[in-house]
Protein backbone atom coordinates (compact mmCIF):
# COMPACT_ATOMS: atom_id res chain seq x y z
CA UNK A 1 0.00 0.00 0.00
CA UNK A 2 1.40 3.19 -1.31
CA UNK A 3 1.84 6.42 1.41
CA UNK A 4 -0.84 8.28 -0.32
CA UNK A 5 -3.39 5.37 0.19
CA UNK A 6 -2.30 5.20 3.71
CA UNK A 7 -3.16 8.71 4.08
CA UNK A 8 -6.60 8.46 2.37
CA UNK A 9 -7.43 5.44 4.72
CA UNK A 10 -6.35 7.44 7.64
CA UNK A 11 -8.51 10.72 6.78
CA UNK A 12 -11.51 8.12 5.69
CA UNK A 13 -10.97 6.50 9.20
CA UNK A 14 -10.91 10.30 10.91
CA UNK A 15 -14.20 11.30 8.84
CA UNK A 16 -15.99 8.06 9.74
CA UNK A 17 -15.32 8.69 13.66
CA UNK A 18 -15.81 12.29 13.37
CA UNK A 19 -19.55 11.52 12.04
CA UNK A 20 -20.20 8.70 14.95
CA UNK A 21 -18.86 11.13 17.22
CA UNK A 22 -21.68 13.73 15.75
CA UNK A 23 -24.44 11.12 15.78
CA UNK A 24 -23.87 10.37 19.27
CA UNK A 25 -24.11 13.95 20.14
CA UNK A 26 -27.47 14.41 17.85
CA UNK A 27 -28.58 11.08 19.86
CA UNK A 28 -28.43 12.61 23.16
CA UNK A 29 -29.78 15.65 22.01
CA UNK A 30 -33.07 14.08 20.70
CA UNK A 31 -33.04 12.06 24.08
CA UNK A 32 -32.75 15.30 26.07
CA UNK A 33 -35.76 16.85 23.44
CA UNK A 34 -37.73 13.66 24.31
CA UNK A 35 -37.67 13.85 28.02
CA UNK A 36 -38.48 17.56 27.95
CA UNK A 37 -41.62 16.94 25.45
CA UNK A 38 -42.54 14.38 28.36
CA UNK A 39 -42.06 16.95 30.83
CA UNK A 40 -43.87 19.32 28.92
CA UNK A 41 -46.71 17.01 28.29
CA UNK A 42 -47.52 16.82 31.73
CA UNK A 43 -47.45 20.60 31.87
CA UNK A 44 -50.32 20.99 29.53
CA UNK A 45 -53.04 18.24 30.62
CA UNK A 46 -56.20 19.54 32.10
CA UNK A 47 -56.13 21.50 35.01
CA UNK A 48 -59.00 22.43 37.60
CA UNK A 49 -59.17 22.88 41.33
CA UNK A 50 -62.49 23.12 42.76
CA UNK A 51 -63.44 25.95 44.85
CA UNK A 52 -66.51 25.50 46.27
CA UNK A 53 -69.53 27.57 45.40
CA UNK A 54 -69.86 26.54 41.93
CA UNK A 55 -66.16 27.80 41.02
CA UNK A 56 -63.50 25.90 39.66
CA UNK A 57 -59.78 27.66 39.51
CA UNK A 58 -58.01 26.78 36.22
CA UNK A 59 -54.50 27.57 34.75
CA UNK A 60 -53.72 28.22 30.99
CA UNK A 61 -50.84 27.59 28.84
CA UNK A 62 -49.85 31.37 28.98
CA UNK A 63 -49.77 30.98 33.04
CA UNK A 64 -53.10 33.24 33.44
CA UNK A 65 -55.14 31.79 36.26
CA UNK A 66 -58.87 31.93 36.03
CA UNK A 67 -61.92 31.45 37.96
CA UNK A 68 -64.50 29.85 35.96
CA UNK A 69 -68.35 28.55 36.73
CA UNK A 70 -68.22 25.02 37.04
CA UNK A 71 -71.60 23.80 35.57
CA UNK A 72 -70.57 26.23 32.90
CA UNK A 73 -71.05 23.65 29.73
CA UNK A 74 -68.99 25.95 27.25
CA UNK A 75 -65.98 27.76 28.34
CA UNK A 76 -65.67 25.41 31.14
CA UNK A 77 -65.06 22.09 29.74
CA UNK A 78 -62.65 23.96 27.01
CA UNK A 79 -60.99 26.35 29.41
CA UNK A 80 -60.05 23.25 32.13
CA UNK A 81 -59.13 20.35 28.86
CA UNK A 82 -57.16 22.83 26.66
CA UNK A 83 -55.78 25.34 29.06
CA UNK A 84 -56.87 27.49 25.91
CA UNK A 85 -60.15 29.60 24.74
CA UNK A 86 -60.93 29.86 21.26
CA UNK A 87 -57.25 29.20 20.17
CA UNK A 88 -57.45 30.49 16.67
CA UNK A 89 -58.25 33.94 18.31
CA UNK A 90 -55.85 33.74 21.01
CA UNK A 91 -53.12 32.89 18.51
CA UNK A 92 -53.94 35.99 16.40
CA UNK A 93 -54.46 38.37 19.64
CA UNK A 94 -51.03 39.50 19.59
CA UNK A 95 -50.63 40.56 16.51
CA UNK A 96 -53.61 42.92 16.53
CA UNK A 97 -52.92 45.13 19.63
CA UNK A 98 -51.11 48.28 19.58
CA UNK A 99 -48.89 49.17 22.09
CA UNK A 100 -50.32 52.26 24.04
CA UNK A 101 -53.48 51.61 22.45
CA UNK A 102 -56.86 51.02 24.63
CA UNK A 103 -58.74 47.97 24.05
CA UNK A 104 -62.74 47.66 24.81
CA UNK A 105 -63.66 44.50 25.48
CA UNK A 106 -67.69 44.03 25.15
CA UNK A 107 -69.50 41.01 26.63
CA UNK A 108 -65.96 40.41 28.71
CA UNK A 109 -67.29 37.57 30.62
CA UNK A 110 -65.13 36.31 33.14
CA UNK A 111 -62.36 38.14 31.31
CA UNK A 112 -60.23 35.27 29.61
CA UNK A 113 -59.51 38.25 26.79
CA UNK A 114 -59.61 41.02 29.17
CA UNK A 115 -56.92 39.65 31.13
CA UNK A 116 -54.64 38.17 27.53
CA UNK A 117 -54.71 41.69 26.18
CA UNK A 118 -54.22 42.86 29.84
CA UNK A 119 -50.83 40.96 29.82
CA UNK A 120 -49.51 41.62 26.31
CA UNK A 121 -50.02 44.98 26.43
CA UNK A 122 -47.84 45.13 29.74
CA UNK A 123 -47.67 47.53 32.64
CA UNK A 124 -45.76 50.48 31.20
CA UNK A 125 -46.95 51.22 28.14
CA UNK A 126 -49.87 53.36 29.36
CA UNK A 127 -52.97 51.36 27.72
CA UNK A 128 -55.97 50.41 29.37
CA UNK A 129 -58.32 47.12 28.94
CA UNK A 130 -61.79 47.91 29.73
CA UNK A 131 -64.19 45.31 30.26
CA UNK A 132 -67.74 45.89 30.30
CA UNK A 133 -70.15 42.43 31.36
CA UNK A 134 -73.68 43.00 32.25
CA UNK A 135 -74.15 39.29 34.17
CA UNK A 136 -74.07 40.19 37.81
CA UNK A 137 -72.70 36.79 38.60
CA UNK A 138 -69.97 36.72 35.51
CA UNK A 139 -69.09 40.21 36.52
CA UNK A 140 -68.10 39.18 40.34
CA UNK A 141 -66.11 36.09 38.45
CA UNK A 142 -64.57 38.71 36.26
CA UNK A 143 -63.69 41.09 39.52
CA UNK A 144 -61.72 38.36 40.71
CA UNK A 145 -59.89 37.01 37.24
CA UNK A 146 -58.56 40.71 37.44
CA UNK A 147 -57.51 40.42 41.35
CA UNK A 148 -55.51 37.57 40.58
CA UNK A 149 -54.00 38.11 37.26
CA UNK A 150 -52.67 41.87 38.87
CA UNK A 151 -49.33 42.49 37.18
CA UNK A 152 -50.51 43.23 34.19
CA UNK A 153 -51.99 46.43 31.95
CA UNK A 154 -54.64 48.54 33.99
CA UNK A 155 -57.84 46.48 33.26
CA UNK A 156 -61.24 48.89 33.98
CA UNK A 157 -64.46 46.54 34.87
CA UNK A 158 -67.64 48.49 34.09
CA UNK A 159 -71.24 46.30 34.49
CA UNK A 160 -73.69 47.01 31.78
CA UNK A 161 -73.93 46.54 28.68
CA UNK A 162 -73.43 48.17 25.20
CA UNK A 163 -76.37 49.19 23.19
CA UNK A 164 -77.70 51.63 21.12
CA UNK A 165 -79.28 54.32 23.83
CA UNK A 166 -78.69 54.49 27.28
CA UNK A 167 -81.82 52.75 29.50
CA UNK A 168 -82.56 49.41 30.81
CA UNK A 169 -82.87 45.66 29.42
CA UNK A 170 -82.89 42.27 30.18
CA UNK A 171 -80.41 39.95 30.06
CA UNK A 172 -81.19 35.97 29.68
CA UNK A 173 -79.32 33.93 31.00
CA UNK A 174 -79.39 29.60 30.64
CA UNK A 175 -78.28 28.14 33.97
CA UNK A 176 -75.49 25.89 31.77
CA UNK A 177 -74.84 28.36 29.90
CA UNK A 178 -73.10 31.04 31.94
CA UNK A 179 -70.84 32.54 29.12
CA UNK A 180 -73.92 32.93 26.63
CA UNK A 181 -75.86 35.72 28.41
CA UNK A 182 -78.30 37.53 25.34
CA UNK A 183 -80.18 40.81 25.29
CA UNK A 184 -82.35 39.10 22.57
CA UNK A 185 -83.88 35.98 24.73
CA UNK A 186 -82.92 33.05 25.91
CA UNK A 187 -83.00 31.06 22.65
CA UNK A 188 -85.59 28.17 21.63
CA UNK A 189 -85.24 25.17 23.81
CA UNK A 190 -82.99 26.39 26.29
CA UNK A 191 -84.34 25.19 29.71
CA UNK A 192 -83.64 26.67 33.09
CA UNK A 193 -83.27 30.72 32.15
CA UNK A 194 -82.65 33.80 34.38
CA UNK A 195 -83.38 36.82 33.48
CA UNK A 196 -81.28 40.15 35.14
CA UNK A 197 -82.47 43.42 34.10
CA UNK A 198 -79.34 45.64 33.53
CA UNK A 199 -78.24 48.86 32.06
CA UNK A 200 -76.85 50.16 28.77
CA UNK A 201 -75.18 52.45 27.36
CA UNK A 202 -73.57 53.77 24.45
CA UNK A 203 -69.73 53.15 23.75
CA UNK A 204 -69.51 57.25 23.03
CA UNK A 205 -71.13 57.55 26.95
CA UNK A 206 -68.58 55.03 28.42
CA UNK A 207 -65.27 56.18 26.96
CA UNK A 208 -64.24 59.35 27.83
CA UNK A 209 -61.28 59.91 25.19
CA UNK A 210 -62.56 57.43 22.14
CA UNK A 211 -59.47 58.34 20.18
CA UNK A 212 -57.14 56.27 22.35
CA UNK A 213 -59.33 53.28 21.80
CA UNK A 214 -57.03 50.37 19.09
CA UNK A 215 -59.75 47.50 19.47
CA UNK A 216 -63.13 46.95 20.13
CA UNK A 217 -64.13 42.93 20.78
CA UNK A 218 -67.66 42.21 20.63
CA UNK A 219 -69.24 38.96 22.31
CA UNK A 220 -72.71 39.82 22.54
CA UNK A 221 -74.35 36.59 21.28
CA UNK A 222 -76.14 38.30 18.20
CA UNK A 223 -76.96 42.07 19.87
CA UNK A 224 -74.20 43.19 17.73
CA UNK A 225 -76.25 45.63 15.90
CA UNK A 226 -77.13 47.30 18.95
CA UNK A 227 -74.11 47.80 19.80
CA UNK A 228 -72.79 48.81 16.54
CA UNK A 229 -75.55 51.27 16.25
CA UNK A 230 -74.33 53.04 19.74
CA UNK A 231 -70.57 53.33 18.44
CA UNK A 232 -71.05 54.32 15.11
CA UNK A 233 -70.21 58.07 16.40
CA UNK A 234 -67.14 56.66 17.40
CA UNK A 235 -66.20 54.84 14.88
CA UNK A 236 -66.61 58.12 12.48
CA UNK A 237 -64.50 60.25 14.71
CA UNK A 238 -61.69 57.57 15.44
CA UNK A 239 -61.31 56.14 12.29
CA UNK A 240 -57.95 53.62 13.28
CA UNK A 241 -60.33 51.69 15.60
CA UNK A 242 -60.32 47.84 14.52
CA UNK A 243 -62.77 45.47 15.69
CA UNK A 244 -62.96 41.60 16.44
CA UNK A 245 -66.62 40.69 16.43
CA UNK A 246 -68.06 37.39 17.10
CA UNK A 247 -70.85 36.77 14.07
CA UNK A 248 -73.26 34.29 14.60
CA UNK A 249 -75.88 34.67 11.94
CA UNK A 250 -77.97 32.53 13.81
CA UNK A 251 -78.21 34.27 16.70
CA UNK A 252 -78.23 37.52 14.90
CA UNK A 253 -82.03 35.99 13.68
CA UNK A 254 -83.23 37.32 16.85
CA UNK A 255 -82.73 40.49 16.04
CA UNK A 256 -84.65 40.78 12.61
CA UNK A 257 -82.57 42.79 10.04
CA UNK A 258 -79.09 42.66 11.99
CA UNK A 259 -76.90 40.63 9.53
CA UNK A 260 -77.72 42.81 6.31
CA UNK A 261 -77.48 45.69 8.62
CA UNK A 262 -74.01 45.09 9.59
CA UNK A 263 -72.95 44.10 5.99
CA UNK A 264 -74.02 47.29 4.97
CA UNK A 265 -72.72 49.26 8.38
CA UNK A 266 -69.62 48.06 7.76
CA UNK A 267 -69.51 48.77 3.78
CA UNK A 268 -70.29 52.04 4.35
CA UNK A 269 -67.93 52.55 7.19
CA UNK A 270 -64.78 51.35 5.07
CA UNK A 271 -64.11 48.24 6.80
CA UNK A 272 -62.10 45.21 5.12
CA UNK A 273 -63.28 42.42 6.62
CA UNK A 274 -60.91 38.70 7.78
CA UNK A 275 -61.98 35.82 8.97
CA UNK A 276 -60.10 34.49 11.76
CA UNK A 277 -59.50 30.71 11.17
CA UNK A 278 -55.57 29.35 11.75
CA UNK A 279 -55.01 32.97 10.92
CA UNK A 280 -56.72 35.60 9.15
CA UNK A 281 -58.64 35.04 5.65
CA UNK A 282 -59.46 38.10 4.16
CA UNK A 283 -63.29 37.78 3.24
CA UNK A 284 -65.58 40.46 1.08
CA UNK A 285 -67.76 42.75 3.36
CA UNK A 286 -70.64 41.93 1.11
CA UNK A 287 -70.70 37.98 1.91
CA UNK A 288 -70.97 38.43 5.34
CA UNK A 289 -74.15 37.15 5.52
CA UNK A 290 -73.46 34.04 4.03
CA UNK A 291 -70.85 32.88 6.76
CA UNK A 292 -71.82 30.96 9.60
CA UNK A 293 -70.47 31.21 13.25
CA UNK A 294 -66.74 32.46 13.17
CA UNK A 295 -64.85 35.18 14.75
CA UNK A 296 -64.17 38.65 12.34
CA UNK A 297 -61.49 41.32 12.60
CA UNK A 298 -62.44 44.31 11.17
CA UNK A 299 -60.17 47.44 9.94
CA UNK A 300 -59.71 50.34 7.78
CA UNK A 301 -55.73 50.33 7.85
CA UNK A 302 -53.43 49.70 4.65
CA UNK A 303 -51.30 47.00 5.25
CA UNK A 304 -53.37 45.24 8.06
CA UNK A 305 -53.40 42.90 9.35
CA UNK A 306 -49.90 42.39 9.98
CA UNK A 307 -48.14 39.17 8.81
Amino acid sequence: MTASADGAEDKMSGAIARIEKGMASIEKRLDGLQREIARLQKLVGPFGVYMGDDVVLTQMLTGLRFLVPASDTVMAPKMIGNRVWEPSLSAVMPRLLRAGRDVVDVGANIGYFAVNAAMLLGRGGGAVVHAIEPNPRIHALLLKNISINWSLARIIPHQFALGETEGEMLLHVAGKLASNGSLLGPGAGVAGTETFPVAVKPLAQVIRDPGRIGLLKIDVEGAEAMVMRGAAEVLRAVPDIEIIMEWDTEAQRDDPGATAFLAQFFAEMGFSAFVVENGLAPTPVVDLPRLGYCNLFLTRLPGRPPS
